[in-house]
């Protein structure tokens, strides 16, 4: 009925959507607790890559090592819970939301901007590779 871009737009405003049943026919939106702060030790590792099994690396200091796009770096964003990437060699930015799950050994990123390149700025649960 909904499509995944609709509900990665609903994450990226920071909502829930609940789909009520047929006989209601509607959409009910609450406001989620806030998002907790990133902290950048957690982001620390070698991850998969949802759907390619490629690794992304993530060093101190915010160095970002993508396998197809080279160096980044990781700089918080407005958001307490926001990151934003942006890439050495290709005049390329990328936003997220972040989360962890799994007592850190999963990494959730999912897009701030539904514009960015899907390829250059993946999203997803990337499970870590190194814990």
């Amino acid at each position: 009925m909904f499509s995944k871009r609709f509900f990665a737009r609903m994450c990226a405003r920071g909502c829930i959507a609940l789909l009520c049943g047929m006989s209601f026919g509607g959409i009910l939106t609450l406001n989620p607790e806030p998002a907790a702060a990133v902290d950048m030790r957690d982001l620390i590792g070698e991850w998969s890559i949802p759907d390619t099994n490629e690794r992304l690396i993530i060093r101190r200091n915010g160095d970002w090592n993508h396998p197809k796009y080279g160096r980044g770096k990781i700089r918080l964003g407005a958001d307490a819970s926001d990151i934003a990437v942006f890439y050495e060699a290709i005049e390329t930015k990328c936003s997220y939301r972040v989360s962890v799950a799994d007592g850190g050994s999963t990494l959730i990123l999912t897009t701030a901007d539904t514009r960015q390149d899907r390829d250059r700025c993946p999203t997803g649960q990337f499970k870590s590779v190194d814990r």
